[in-house]
């Protein structure tokens, strides 16, 4: 019915407090016809995108396949980050004809695919290939072409959008085999005088490259608007306006919000832009936020955090994007102002402080940290920040988004321990750890497809090397050290001396190895009545909390060698005869050491209560392993454990949920689930994430 609901859009939180957008049934089908005469779509087209099903772009796509009743191809971003060829082999064997994806994803191809390799791919069924979602550099576009060119990708293939999640997605979108238009403006004017004039390039007046967006959807009207809401002339910049029946519904439960949102009819977007023969063109933002991977981030969110951890020493913040022109992407930046000058390692310390704050609070990954003397950083006269001014003079004085452990990843040379731990204060840096350990995953630590980018281009900036795609067989920093020296001996499977590496690179490292070798040495007596004592620490703790923390120190390969050596070492065998990826197989035993434990209290506690210990046989469960695949090893450790954690699950309620095992174990809980008629739910673990 006209005015129900469809669904609610989360926003990303990064612009400010979450909002769900309501998208309507009527809207999204508006929008979707006009999307489908915008592009000449029909039932037989293809679509193969990576861009994940939780962005606007994403889950339009999933929709409008369905809507339209043709094929949709989808694989994960890390994928796409991992190895982008595969994305154009999966182009050319489907026989895409549409795909969509930010401007990033166009630099990640240019940089990482070799051209000796595209041999044989086929791109000649492509008919649009949408560039949106964030800042579009021309240069991108034109070494694309270059690049796919001999693959038969036909000319003006790649077109420009604009659009925004309150708009269900696109609002413009370029015309299907034009391709991209170019405006090439005077600087001068457009930043003094709001006017977008073609400049003639010359020295003394030079001129800014804009890519046009192209014409609003059918149904959709676009203007510029000044600050009373009134229309601007053609090559005016003002704000975008947008209305037209493919609008949302509003904001769910902030109707305040929802009006303001709005101007005589008018949703203002909050980018600046201008029209140019009816194309839109956008310039910039009238709101200072970052566009970081197509995700908006609000840089007040980030100042508020700097000030709340060290507001006695912060005098003021501010925080801006810089463009990458290698990640194709922008890179969040703060620069701090400090009351007093501070020593270089307590400049080190407060920098690690705030990165790590800021990703565990904000999600977000700073590129830069910079402190500066006081004076840096102007006010209006109403007693705002400044932040374009900052940036230009962080521009003008040569800075530019670098992490500290770019520098120990520098002077660590072909040294495979030196590089080792230059890589582990890296990736802290940059996913803001405190601790990273050689062995630690950098995607069990939160790093996600674009932090791995910045990760690897940080690398190969450091070394002059290029990372090998085997990285991400196991992403770790230790897999990535012997990579880049040319090793291929792989690491025993338990490393009794591992210890963790600090961020701070200090003498404390080693300090800290030593005593985990004194602690190796004490009888196993000891290091049990330690390792309850944690235990019953933990489990003190509200059930959730506990449970999270004994998953998250459980992760450190020296807890796992020092408290639980056979333990760990029965579940990694058994991780591993399942051909558990690598990457995944520390994740196991950490679930499988926490779910352990609490069964084991569990069932001590149901002793002292004198009720008899219900749980699954090994034999009813082995009979269950033996239906989906009768030639898999088995381990009784994770069997037992298993059953036992079940039998408990079925006892408390009336449905299961299994999230983040592996799929041997995920088939035989199905299997026996099914058998005795219990409703499962499925989880994998990038849903939770």
């Amino acid at each position: 019915e006209v005015g129900d609901w469809a669904y609610l859009q989360l926003t990303s939180g990064t612009s400010g407090l979450p909002k769900a957008i309501i998208v309507g049934h009527d809207p999204l089908s508006r929008y979707f016809a006009a999307f489908e005469a915008a592009l000449d779509a029909h039932p037989n087209d293809v679509n193969v995108i990576w861009v994940p099903f939780f962005h606007d772009m994403g889950l339009t796509s999933l929709l409008f396949a369905v809507q339209q009743g043709s094929q949709l191809v989808s694989m994960p971003p890390e994928l796409f980050i991992r190895r982008p060829l595969t994305y154009l082999e999966a182009m050319s064997h489907y026989g895409a004809t549409l795909s969509w994806m930010p401007n990033f994803g166009f630099a990640h191809i240019v940089r990482r695919v070799d051209p000796a390799h595209l041999r044989g791919i086929d791109l000649s069924s492509l008919r649009v290939w949408l560039n949106g979602a964030e800042l579009i550099l021309p240069e991108t576009v034109s070494a694309v072409c270059q690049l796919l060119a001999p693959c038969g990708l036909p000319p003006g293939t790649i077109v420009a959008g604009y659009g925004l999640a309150e708009c269900m997605s696109a609002v413009t979108f370029g015309r299907p085999g034009i391709g991209l238009r170019t405006d090439h403006v005077s600087a001068a004017l457009l930043h003094n005088e709001q006017r977008a004039e073609p400049g003639d390039g010359a020295e003394q007046s030079p001129t800014i490259d804009l890519v046009g967006c192209g014409y609003p959807l059918p149904s959709v009207e676009v203007a510029v608007l000044d600050d009373s809401g009134t229309a601007l002339a053609e090559r005016q910049v003002g704000q975008i306006g947008v209305r037209g029946p493919t609008l949302f519904s509003g904001y769910y439960r902030q109707p305040e919000l929802t009006a303001r949102s709005y101007q005589d009819g008018w949703l203002l977007t909050g980018d600046l832009g201008y029209l140019a023969g009816g194309e839109l063109f956008v310039c910039g933002r009238s709101k200072d936020v970052i566009i970081s991977g197509g995700a908006n981030i609000n840089p007040e969110m980030i100042e508020q955090v700097v000030m709340d951890v060290d507001g006695a020493r912060v005098r003021r913040a501010a925080s801006f994007g810089v463009t990458d022109p290698q990640l194709g992407s922008e890179a969040p930046v703060v620069v701090i102002e400090l009351r007093k000058e501070l020593a270089p390692a307590e400049l080190h310390a407060q920098s690690s402080a705030l990165r790590r704050r800021v990703r565990a609070e904000l999600g977000v990954q700073l590129g830069d940290v910079r402190c500066v003397p006081a004076g840096w950083i102007g006010l209006t006269t109403s007693g705002k920040t400044m932040r374009g001014a900052v940036r230009k003079k962080y521009l003008a004085a040569g800075y530019r988004p670098e992490l500290p452990g770019m520098a120990l990843l520098r002077a660590a040379g072909a040294d495979p321990t030196l590089l080792e731990q230059a890589l582990c204060a890296l990736v802290g840096d940059m996913l803001g750890m405190e601790a990273v350990q050689g062995d630690d995953n950098f995607f069990d630590l939160g790093g996600d497809s674009l932090a791995a980018l910045r990760f690897i281009l940080s690398v190969e900036e450091a070394t002059g090397k290029q990372v090998p795609a085997e990285f991400f067989q196991k992403a770790t920093a230790a897999s990535l050290a012997r990579l880049l020296v040319g090793e291929t001996a792989t690491a025993p499977a338990i490393l009794p001396a591992s210890a963790a590496v600090s961020t701070s690179q200090s003498s404390t490292d080693r300090s800290l190895q030593a005593r985990l070798l004194r602690l190796h040495a004490l009888p196993r007596s000891l290091r049990n009545r330690v390792r309850r004592r944690i235990e019953d620490w933990a489990l003190r703790r509200p059930y959730f909390e506990g449970v999270d923390w004994l998953v998250r120190w459980y992760r450190h390969t020296w807890v796992q060698s020092l408290f639980y050596p056979r333990e760990s070492h029965l579940v990694r065998q058994f991780a591993e005869s399942m051909k558990t990826s690598g990457s995944q197989v520390g994740e196991e035993i950490a679930l499988s050491l926490t779910g352990n434990v609490i069964l084991n209290r569990l069932a001590l506690a149901g002793r002292k209560d004198g009720q008899r210990d219900a749980q699954l046989s090994i034999e009813e469960l082995l009979k269950v392993l033996d239906g989906p695949f009768a030639e898999s090893p088995k381990s009784p450790y994770v069997t037992v454990t298993g059953a036992h954690h079940l039998s408990r699950a079925l006892h408390a309620g009336s449905g299961v949920i299994v999230a983040g095992v592996h799929s041997p174990m995920r088939i035989a809980v199905q299997a026996y689930l099914s058998s005795i008629g219990v409703p499962l739910l499925l989880l994998e673990q990038a849903e939770l994430s």
